[in-house]
């Protein structure tokens, strides 16, 4: 199994998991970075902070400005998603696998199946 393969495998089990368990808990704080395909117009100005790499930074405060009232992602399906948002609480580099702690999923060992299917790749699990 390739590691795209484990993080399709684990939105699978995250795409019910986040809207009925957490509400969305990851798209509450923080920021996101986004890249020159994202369309900025459908997010408000004051949501995006301009960087001096080429690329943007999505603020979450008080929740990504994406969610629906029911805290679907309006924009799941679409390929300009943010890289963040299609793998969170996963990070993946070229031979570590960094996890996010906070995600309940995580703390609840919904995802440790998965998290397992990285470390037979061979690769090492930090978890953050």
């Amino acid at each position: 199994m390739r590691v795209n393969d484990i993080l399709a495998s684990a939105q699978d089990v995250l795409n019910s998991y986040c809207c009925e368990n957490c509400k969305s808990l990851c798209c509450h704080k923080g920021k996101v970075l986004i890249d020159r395909s994202f369309p900025k117009e459908i997010v408000p100005k004051d949501r995006i902070v301009e960087r001096n790499d080429g690329y943007c930074d999505l603020i979450l405060k008080g929740g990504c400005p994406l969610l629906d009232k029911k805290l679907l992602c309006t924009i799941h399906k679409e390929p300009y998603r943010p890289k963040a948002c299609q793998e969170y609480p996963f990070f993946v580099k070229p031979s570590v696998v960094y996890i996010a702690e906070a995600c309940p999923a995580v703390k609840d060992g919904t995802l440790k199946e998965i998290i397992s299917k990285f470390e037979e790749l061979g690769l090492k699990i930090i978890f953050i």
